[in-house]
């Protein structure tokens, strides 16, 4: 028994050392930062201003197949093998089932009465002349139609060549001058094999992508098609198109809204953190708020930079990361927060101090958050999937810039916001203020009194307002009523502290839990308050 005690206390002690060590290292780090606060911030400032401009080498990668398609799968080695054996023919010789890669097109399809009629075939024809005169410019050089197009037989291949100029004559359906009728025509009313209408006709420009240079100037030549298609406005036939880059696209044009909902989320996080955080016009932690919000943003705007400098390309789905990090920044930020206002009873140590007590509080709550979300973005890094991979790594990287900026940005500016506090500065003017008590005896108006006077405060809760003090209240009593007990906190008697609610609803848990399993539990419910 007396051997079990002794190892029973050496494990205590290292239970208490490990923590201390912690506690140590991290106070003397927020001493650091607190002695140092204005160099602090304006080298984050420099430091995210350098990596920003790392963002002009950013790249995008679109490519709906290259994105979601396995690294090194054996569907891309044997995919490599064909096209190696068979030669890209899409500028001589083209058939659609011969690809040994996606098609490059652009379709469009006609839908009207019947578009094999005299008239809704003469304005088809029309317009199909007006998109092969579509030329785009690239690298200084201009592409026509022609010179992007798939070709068969020395001329163009469209999917109706051979169907369109001859509507006029009787058409045989299904099949006509080898052309598979069913293929190009939807909504058919036929009759003893010949075409009688249709409702739509398709049409396909095929074009070629047998070099590098014409499969970017034929990717061009699609951009240009889609904003030529939008201007046509055709009287008596409705067009409907797309191009095999659309996909593409709509996942780009969803990251641009994206960085528009990112944009109102960082707004509405301001905000929030302006109407969360009480306090009169000195203990006001509005300012100090918003460089938390702030050192989440340059965390981010620091990521997207070395990243891209790196030469990491730009996936559609890191358009979610903001998001992510944004919370995880702003969560550290409310937990330093929290343990400063744990400090504010301590009036006669220096901000220097209170910022170590603060760092020694709540420091390894933030660093093993953070490095827990790293380590899961880390896993993710070795996705086979690009996509996965890129996301994981720019989202990695925000969560390291973010922790490191709300410890040498947020935290200096909780410094000064502290000395500014301690020498009675009004949060807008920085000129010294009395507390609205003595504005009130020397008779000042109630609008002069509220908009100029403040305290430094002395307890946890008195800059704070319902929205952060509530939960902390109602919590325990929640919980102890979900436990199946009430405890009556009379206004008389000593208000209890958050640990020790916490530690009574860990009490009456365990004591309900005993009784409930009977004896069986009672020693491992007995090793459990030995560890506590």
């Amino acid at each position: 028994m007396g051997e079990q005690e002794g190892g029973s206390n050496k494990n205590i002690a290292c239970h208490v050392r490990v923590p201390k060590w912690f506690k140590d290292r991290f106070r003397k780090f927020g001493i650091l930062i607190g002695s140092h606060p204005i160099k602090l911030i304006a080298l984050s400032l420099i430091v995210t201003v350098g990596l920003s401009c790392g963002m002009l080498k950013l790249t995008s990668e679109s490519d709906t197949e290259t994105l979601y398609t396995p690294v090194d799968s054996q569907a891309s080695k044997d995919r490599e093998k064909i096209q190696a054996v068979f030669e890209d023919d899409t500028g001589s010789n083209f058939f659609p089932r011969s690809l040994t890669k996606s098609d490059l097109y652009g379709d469009v399809i006609f839908s009207t009465v019947n578009v094999v009629d005299e008239d809704s075939a003469s304005t088809i024809r029309f317009y199909i002349d007006h998109i092969k005169n579509i030329t785009v410019t690239l690298d200084n050089i201009q592409y026509s139609y022609s010179d992007v197009c798939a070709r068969r037989d020395g001329s163009c291949y469209r999917s109706d060549d051979t169907f369109i100029g001859s509507v006029t004559v009787g058409v045989t359906y299904p099949v006509f001058n080898n052309v598979d009728l069913p293929s190009v025509l939807g909504n058919v009313n036929a009759k003893d094999g010949k075409l009688v209408s249709a409702g739509y006709l398709k049409v396909t420009f095929h074009l070629r992508q047998d070099s590098v240079i014409l499969r970017a100037a034929a990717i061009a030549w699609e951009d240009e098609f889609i904003k030529v298609m939008s201007t046509l406005k055709p009287e008596n036939v409705t067009m409907s198109y797309a191009t095999s880059q659309s996909l593409n696209k709509e996942l780009d044009a969803n990251t641009g809204g994206d960085i528009t909902y990112f944009s109102i989320t960082f707004t509405l996080m301001i905000t929030y953190a302006t109407i969360i955080v009480g306090g009169d016009m000195v203990s006001s932690r509005t300012w100090v708020s918003w460089a938390g919000v702030l050192a989440a943003g340059m965390g981010i705007v620091s990521s997207f930079g070395l990243v891209s400098l790196c030469g990491m390309k730009f996936v559609n789905i890191v358009g979610t990361m903001p998001f992510l990090v944004l919370g995880i920044g702003v969560d550290d930020m409310f937990l330093l927060m929290s343990s400063w206002a744990d400090t504010y009873r301590h009036q006669d140590v220096s901000v220097e101090n209170r910022i170590g007590m603060t760092f020694a509080s709540a420091g390894i709550g933030i660093t093993i958050t953070s490095l827990t979300d790293l380590l899961a973005f880390i896993i993710g890094t070795s996705s086979v999937f690009i996509s996965v991979r890129n996301f994981c790594v720019y989202t990695g990287v925000a969560v390291i810039f973010s922790y490191l900026y709300q410890c040498f940005f947020f935290a200096p500016c909780l410094s000064l916001h502290g000395s500014r506090v301690d020498a009675r500065r009004h949060c807008l003017t920085c000129l010294r203020v009395k507390s609205r008590l003595d504005y009130r005896e020397e008779d000042k108006n109630c609008l002069y009194v509220y908009s100029c006077g403040g305290t430094r405060p002395t307890e946890k809760g008195q800059d704070e307002r319902i929205c952060e003090s509530g939960p902390r209240k109602i919590l325990p009593v929640i919980l102890l009523h979900v436990a199946g007990f009430s405890v009556d906190f009379s206004v008389t008697s000593a208000q209890p502290s958050c640990s020790e609610r916490a530690a009574l609803v860990v009490k009456k848990v365990k004591y309900a839990i005993v009784h409930a399993s009977g004896p069986v539990l009672n020693g491992a419910i007995s090793s459990l308050s030995l560890a506590s």
